[in-house]
This record gives structure tokens, C-alpha cells and sequence, in this order.
């Protein structure tokens, strides 16, 4: 199977079980190395997502855009996306947090947040800062967050730092 889209985009009623078999049979297609895959608007219908180590092993760009009904993400490896270099969240207003391997994959340069509740924010500063424990101050990754108009813009700038860019 030769896959040319540059971005897939999932919608539909039944998600939670579709899309990750989707995306697993994707990420395993060595056409998809390059490419991004894309939710956009998916319904998530038990407001769950679990990763499980190995299921993208190909991945570079991830990219989650408008999943309101997404409350929950969680992995149970460490080596989630192990080439994953960039991952964007768009509008994910339901999202409570983000998993903190993500700070722990080798290959992930930018995570970009737009709009994205404030509980998000905060737990990706958490992993940067965790990471900066570790590592230092010059992190191979940067997180850059624009938030939304209707968040409190003086406590998100509040956040930035080594890193970690709130855009106004």
C-alpha cells in the first residue's frame, strides 16, 4: 500500500477504535516516514486515548486538532513516537493534561499549543522543566504556546521561560 497524502484527516462517529488502528497500519507504511498524520476533529467516545510502545513507530508529525470530546491521554511506554519530531494540539478544549513521556522522546524538536485549556499548558511546562532538571537549560525541544483569547493572557505569559514561549 503506498500512502502520498501529506496529512490525514479521521473524522467519524466510531473513532476511539478506529484511529488507532489507522494509525498504527500507517505508521508502520515506511511512505508515511516523512508525512503527517492529522485528527482533526475526531469524536473520542469513551474520552480516552492510550498509546501503547511500539504502535508508532514511523511517526514525525502528530497533529491534533479540535478532538473536544479527548479528556484523557495517557501511554504506558516511555518510547512513545520514538521519531516524533514535531506535535501540535489545536483547540483541545476538553484535554486535561498530555503525557509526560512526551518529554522523554529523543527526536521531538517544537510542541505547538493553540488554544488549548490552561491544565494543558501547565503540564507541558511541567515536562519542560522536569526535563531541564535533567538535561540543562538547552533542551533539544521548545514548546510554543498561543492561547486563547479567552484565557487569562498576564498568567500564561507568566510561564515562559528557557524553552517555553507564550505568544501574545
Amino acid at each position: 500500500m503506498e500512502i502520498v497524502e501529506e496529512q490525514i484527516d479521521l473524522q467519524g462517529d466510531d473513532l476511539p477504535f478506529h484511529v488507532g488502528v489507522l494509525l498504527y497500519e500507517f505508521s508502520k507504511n515506511e511512505g508515511m516516514n516523512e508525512a503527517m498524520q492529522s485528527l482533526t476533529a475526531p469524536r473520542f467516545g469513551t474520552g480516552k486515548w492510550k498509546i501503547f510502545e511500539g504502535q508508532f513507530s514511523c511517526l514525525k508529525y502528530l497533529e491534533l486538532s479540535s478532538c473536544h470530546s479527548l479528556k484523557h491521554w495517557t501511554t504506558e511506554a516511555s518510547s512513545i513516537f520514538p521519531r516524533l519530531e514535531k506535535l501540535t494540539l489545536l483547540s483541545l478544549k476538553g484535554l486535561d493534561n498530555i503525557p509526560y513521556e512526551i518529554g522523554d522522546m529523543p527526536t521531538l524538536q517544537k510542541i505547538l499549543m493553540i488554544g488549548c485549556r490552561k491544565s494543558v499548558v501547565k503540564c507541558a511546562k511541567e515536562i519542560v522543566e522536569e526535563q531541564m532538571d535533567f538535561q540543562g537549560d538547552d533542551l533539544p525541544f521548545h514548546v510554543f504556546v498561543r492561547p486563547s483569547p479567552l484565557v487569562d493572557n498576564k498568567a500564561m505569559q507568566n510561564l515562559a521561560g528557557p524553552n517555553f514561549v507564550v505568544e501574545e
